[in-house]
């Protein structure tokens, strides 16, 4: 099994919920990934999202919507390939980061 490679977040990076992103090595042939998130380190009651890989790229880029974004706390996430057209079967090593939620400050201006 190839291991795939992981770039974002970053193994012990702090991140702010509205920053997450993921991105990480493309499996040549796959058609679908799946991303899990979880709060321990073994997946159990893992988060789940699904990823198609519409045009062939090096690596996969996912921007969670907003009801997919992360607690604040430490988060584990790793990604498989579900469905790949050779068949390969392939996986990331799992990143540990720490979310952080954003605080957003509203800026107002007066136009002159």
């Amino acid at each position: 099994m190839r291991i795939l490679k992981w770039y974002a977040p970053t193994d012990q990076q702090e991140i702010t919920d509205i920053a997450l992103h993921y991105v990480f090595e493309a499996e040549p042939g796959a058609k679908e990934y799946t991303i899990f998130a979880s709060e321990n380190p073994d997946f159990v009651k893992a988060e789940t999202v699904h990823v198609l890989q519409k045009d062939v790229c090096d690596n996969v880029y996912y921007l969670p919507e907003d009801d997919e974004l992360l607690k604040a706390g430490k988060w584990y996430v790793k990604a498989i390939v579900n469905q790949s057209q050779n068949y390969n079967e392939a996986t990331s090593d799992s990143v540990e980061f720490e979310v952080s939620k954003a605080k957003l400050v509203p800026s107002v201006s007066a136009v002159k």
